[in-house]
């Protein structure tokens, strides 16, 4: 196993970079999930779009009867 000596100044930019680094990562993943949770989530608004798609397939007679959950599933 071989050593690496590194000189002390360039050790702490490097740790400073890599702390940096870090912090940039873990601020990122934070709002890809919030953005994620968001399109997740369902509002009022997309609540009554969706009913009024349903009535207007089931008044053209392209909505599916539902026999069962297992076949919604």
């Amino acid at each position: 196993m071989a050593t690496l000596t590194i000189p002390k100044k360039e050790y702490e930019e490097l740790k400073q970079k890599a702390a940096l680094y870090d912090e940039y990562v873990k601020s990122a993943s934070h709002d890809v999930l919030d953005v994620q949770k968001k399109k997740e989530t369902a509002t009022e608004e997309d609540v009554l779009r969706w009913s009024r798609e349903a009535r207007r397939l089931k008044r053209q007679g392209k909505l599916p009867l539902l026999k069962s959950l297992k076949d919604f599933r």
